[in-house]
């Protein structure tokens, strides 16, 4: 997806180099600031996202990107899908993603599920607190995202893509990160941050 389907998505493909980055980051053991710096790229893909669809998405919350969802439901509806099939329930799925968790108030926002952008932002959530799913949940919303316009587009295709040297170059640079991390992370090079 990294190699592939991000940079020929109409609505991921100018976060692409940002999410490369944080998958590097993340790879390098860099959770916490991994999933804090992939938080623009799922923003800035939302709102060109709505701009496609005429849907203001000046200011992200969970109201208006529930509005946003809801459009995209509608508009499906309107293609000929009839009933409830896995593609609405993907995006209502999604829809309760954004609202319960990502765009929650830190407030309102309760449990394990860390990945809330008030929360990280504003300091309430970090280092320890994040973990290994909160990266892949980031990632598993910038591929909701891509499927969702590529129902649209038909591009990039929907399937997931088969591998590739540029993505058999960058599993082996992302495996050498990993080896390289767990070595200093030992405890003979502890450090204070570990």
């Amino acid at each position: 997806m990294i190699t592939h389907h991000y940079p020929e998505s109409r609505v991921l493909k100018d976060q692409a180099r940002l999410i490369l980055e944080c998958a590097g980051a993340f790879y390098a053991g860099y959770v916490t600031a991994a999933v804090v710096a992939i938080l623009p790229a799922i923003e800035a893909s939302l709102r060109r996202v709505a701009d496609l669809r005429g849907v203001s998405l000046s200011v992200a919350s969970s109201q208006r990107s529930s509005q946003l969802i809801r459009r995209i439901m509608k508009l499906d509806t309107m293609r000929g899908l009839r009933g409830l099939d896995e593609r609405q329930v993907m995006l209502d799925s999604f829809r309760v993603f954004l609202e319960a968790h990502l765009y929650a108030t830190t407030q309102t926002h309760h449990g394990r599920d860390e990945l809330n952008r008030h929360k990280l932002l504003h300091g309430y959530v970090g280092g320890e607190s994040l973990c290994t799913f909160d990266f892949y949940r980031a990632l598993s919303a910038l591929d909701l995202i891509c499927f969702f316009d590529s129902l649209e587009t038909r591009s990039p295709s929907i399937f997931a893509p088969g591998p590739s040297e540029e993505s058999r170059r960058l599993a082996d640079r992302f495996a050498a990160t990993v080896v390289l991390d767990r070595a200093f992370s030992s405890d003979s090079f502890a450090g204070p941050w570990r």
